[in-house]
Parts: C-alpha cells; sequence; structure tokens
C-alpha cells in the first residue's frame, strides 16, 4: 500500500520503490530493513537507460583484521559491513525521485508508530528471527581480568535469562540505560557460580561504591545503595550499570566473569544450585514488597506472572500484612504457581478491574475504580499493565513498578488526579526492616527460596551453544508454560 500510496498522489515509479521499501524495512524487518545492505536494478525510461546501483555496505572505517575472528559477521555490532540500505533510498530518491521524502516516509513512520497486522507466517519468522535479529553472538574470547584486589574469578553453574535480558535482545529497552553500558558486553546478571576455592555464590549484580574504588555513601553500604549515581560510569571499569551490561566484567552467559568481593553471598549449603539461581529475582521482588510498604488489613494485587511477580506474591504472604492478595496472570502454570505462593484470588490481567472492585466493593468511574487496592506492584512494566496498576489503585494508594518499564506512552492524569504514589523498585540492596535491623535483601531471598521451594520456577536449562534455542524459550515462557530459563554451565568447557 506505501507504493501505491505513492502512485495514488503523483509519484513515479522510483517514489514507489522509496515507500515501499521503507515500509517493508518495518512490517518485515527479518529481512532487509533499515539497517540491512542491498542492490537495485534501476530503468529509466527517458533515457532507455538500466543502471546497477549497489548499497550493500563498505567497510567500517575503523575496521580492522584483528576485529574478525573467522566468525561469521553479518550481523550484531562487529557485522563486516556498515548499514547500506538508507542510503540507497536516498540515492535513488535523489536521482529520479519527484515527490517529499517526508511523504514517501510517511507510511512507514505510521507502521513503525501505530503498529501494522502481520500474518501468522510472519510472526512466526520474526518470532524466529529475534535471536539473530538482535547484537547477540557466541564466541569465543578471553576471559575478562581481575580489575584490582577484591575482584574475583566467577565460573557460572546457572545463569538466569531476565525479562530485562529479553527486552534488550528484541529493542524493548529505553535508551536511558544508553550511557549506563559499554559496548560490546556479556549479558547475565541472574547467577549462581563458583569462585576458585571452591565456594558456591551468588551475585549481587550492581557494580557499586566498592567496586569502582570509591567511597561508601554510608558505613556498610552494599552496592546499590547511595543517593548518587555518579559512580556507575567512573573510574577504571568505565560505565556499567550492573554485572551484564559492563564491558571490563563479563556477565554470567559465559563460562566465566569476575565481581567484586562486595557482591558475592556465599549460598548455604542446603540450597541446590536451581534454589540459589532464584535468589536475585527474589530479592528484587522483595525489595518491591517492602517499598509497597503493606500495612495490616491490606489488600495488595499483583500484576504479571513471570519470576518477579510470582516471587512478589510469595514475598507479599511471607512478609507482609497484607489481607487479601489479588494476582493478575495469564497462563495457567502462572496461575497455578500464584495460588501456591499465596494468592487468595488469582484471575487474567484483562478481569483485573472487575475483580478487584469485586473485593474491595467499590464503584466504577469510566475505566478506572473508583476506590482499589490499597497498593499495587507491576512486575510486567509495559504501558498497558501500568495502566491497569494505576486504574486498580485507589486514590492515595501506592504502585510499585518492578518490571523494567521501556519507552511507550503513559496518560499521568489518573496518577496526578488520585494522588497516587508511584515508585521504582530497581533491585536490592539494604533494607530497613519494621524492628530496626538492616539486612541485605539476598539475606531475606535466601529464606524466602527455601521456605516457598523456588526452585520449582526454574523450568528448563540450555547450554550455551543453544542460546538461540533459550532465548526463544524464555520470550515464550508462559504460552509454554514455563517460568525461568537458564542456562546450565555446569558441564561447559573451562
Amino acid at each position: 500500500m506505501a507504493g501505491l500510496r505513492a502512485l495514488m498522489d503523483g509519484g513515479n515509479a522510483f517514489d514507489a520503490v522509496v515507500a515501499t521499501a521503507a515500509a517493508i524495512g518495518v512490517a518485515e524487518p527479518y529481512m532487509s530493513g533499515p539497517g540491512g545492505i542491498g542492490m537495485a536494478l534501476l530503468y529509466d525510461a527517458s533515457a532507455d537507460r538500466v543502471r546497477g546501483l549497489n548499497f550493500s555496505g563498505r567497510a567500517p572505517a575503523a575496521a580492522h583484521p584483528g576485529m574478525y575472528s573467522g566468525d561469521q559477521h553479518g550481523t550484531g555490532p562487529l557485522a563486516a559491513q556498515v548499514p547500506g540500505n538508507v542510503a540507497g533510498w536516498l540515492t535513488i530518491h535523489e536521482t529520479y525521485g519527484t515527490m517529499d521524502l517526508g511523504r514517501l516516509l510517511r507510511p512507514a513512520i505510521e507502521y513503525a508508530s501505530q503498529g501494522i497486522a502481520v500474518t501468522a507466517g510472519n510472526a512466526r519468522t520474526m518470532i524466529k528471527a529475534a535471536p539473530r535479529l538482535a547484537p547477540l553472538r557466541l564466541a569465543d574470547i578471553d576471559p575478562p581480568a581481575l580489575p584490582g584486589p577484591g575482584w574475583h574469578d566467577v565460573r557460572p553453574r546457572l545463569s538466569g535469562i531476565c525479562g530485562s535480558d529479553l527486552a534488550l535482545l528484541t529493542g524493548r529497552t529505553s535508551r536511558y540505560f544508553e550511557p549506563l553500558a559499554s559496548m560490546p558486553f556479556v549479558l547475565g546478571h541472574e547467577v549462581v557460580g563458583e569462585l576458585a576455592d571452591g565456594r558456591r555464590v551468588v551475585v549481587d549484580a550492581v557494580l557499586g561504591h566498592a567496586a569502582r574504588g570509591e567511597p561508601p555513601p554510608h558505613a556498610g553500604a552494599f552496592p546499590a545503595d547511595g543517593d548518587d549515581y555518579g559512580h556507575l560510569t567512573s573510574g577504571p571499569l568505565g560505565a556499567g550499570l550492573q554485572i551484564g551490561s559492563c564491558k571490563r566484567t563479563g556477565g554470567g552467559w559465559s563460562t566465566q566473569f569476575v565481581a567484586h568481593e562486595s557482591q558475592l553471598h556465599t549460598v548455604p549449603d542446603d540450597l541446590s544450585d536451581e534454589a540459589a539461581v532464584m535468589v536475585e529475582p527474589a530479592a528484587s521482588a522483595i525489595h518491591a514488597a517492602l517499598r509497597a510498604g503493606v500495612t495490616s488489613g491490606d489488600t495488595a494485587v499483583v500484576i504479571g506472572g513471570g519470576p518477579i511477580g510470582l516471587c512478589a506474591i510469595a514475598a507479599l504472604r511471607r512478609g507482609s500484612a497484607a489481607e487479601r492478595i489479588v494476582a493478575a496472570v495469564k497462563y495457567e502454570e502462572q496461575q497455578r504457581l500464584a495460588r501456591r505462593l499465596g494468592a487468595d484470588l488469582v484471575v487474567k490481567p484483562t478481569e483485573i478491574r472487575r475483580a478487584v472492585r469485586r473485593v474491595v466493593g467499590c464503584r466504577m468511574n469510566g475505566d478506572l475504580l473508583s476506590g482499589g487496592a490499597d497498593v499495587t506492584i507491576d512486575a510486567v512494566g509495559s504501558s498497558g499493565s501500568l495502566t491497569d496498576a494505576i486504574g486498580v489503585t485507589r486514590p492515595r494508594g501506592t504502585v510499585v513498578l518492578c518490571g523494567m518499564p521501556g519507552p511507550g506512552r503513559l496518560d499521568l492524569a489518573p496518577v496526578w488526579h488520585r494522588e497516587t504514589a508511584l515508585l521504582g523498585a530497581y533491585t536490592y540492596g539494604t533494607e530497613h526492616l519494621a524492628d530496626g535491623a538492616a539486612v541485605h535483601t539476598f539475606d531475606m531471598a535466601f529464606e524466602l527460596v527455601r521456605s516457598e521451594g523456588l526452585e520449582e520456577l526454574v523450568s528448563a536449562a540450555y547450554r550455551l551453544e543453544d542460546y538461540t534455542m533459550a532465548v526463544r524459550h524464555a520470550d515464550q515462557a508462559g504460552r509454554r508454560g514455563s517460568i525461568k530459563i537458564v542456562f546450565d554451565l555446569r558441564d561447559e568447557r573451562r
């Protein structure tokens, strides 16, 4: 339709080609999108001349032979050619086009911003192609060097695939994080690993003050503590929010990375590797539950049935005074686990407003409840889930955003009018408990994993070489009856 619109608007065949190519680049990005390369055979009827245009891409200006080890470099940040498609489209337009370029690209822009219906076959192809299109590859590289005193080599045993990893690989990550990462990095921050002395550890992924040689924000501070994040891009480590986004440290999707002693927590002997790998996501959920500030008699809602959502249900049931917990989860296995871990009422996301209205006995104001839950934890992080979270939370209630959000549109008028407290819950650290104690969230997570049997959430394990299947399984986990997908590196070559 993009090409037809160009012709109907008075453009010529070359205009139609540019409009069509740009639109297809959005609708079928697994073929040859704006980041791809191509060629064109052009017939100029006025000159009765056929011309060929090669826009297959040049070698990167800073490329050198040492960058290429013999592996295939067709995609990703180290691709052997820079993108050429856009230059090709522009050359065709400048040489033969007659229409304004903005008008030609309008259909592609509309598809990108509003979405476009695809066939079932195209959808399956895009799902299969996602790992290939992402800047992800398996490579043999040297292990990272120890940055200095207090650092340790860590050999992963199990390493989880987190929702934030999937968001990065599928292009749903906010550009907010760009200055907080250094490329190329090895993914993986949910890790149970082994040190040189044989001790099993789980890793607080955050690269805090101690890891960067900076003064702590207070005595006994843990990596994520403090009120100034300037250290996240300082020192010899360079930029890196955490292990799994820092070039110098490596990450858990590997046979070896490095971590500072401030990040390491010894795994109790009675916990299996499968239980230990759940400590990091459980700690994130516990932190969210504590941020919610649940008081006696409260009604709490959890939106999302992935690992974080299920752990949040367990944390609320075991560690809070919530009277009722309502869970909005989509798939059957998620629903079963939500009930086992303590949810009093489990509904599908499309039914959450009606369910909360029934539980608290309020009315409707349009699409919003007149009252609602006292606290809601959004463990998804999408615009839709956050809209639902705000919509089912009572005026002057609390919404905790635990799932990592990406860019999107959100109507904040209800937050303003209902005076909703909208809180972020990024990660774990020092938790100040009601009895005055201060503990690391991991200490609470060890106990939650043990008492609630959270190792059951580990659904499947893959070898590193099968990473495309692992990522695809993780991205489809809910509909495939799975929760947490991990890499098993216990038998990998060291």
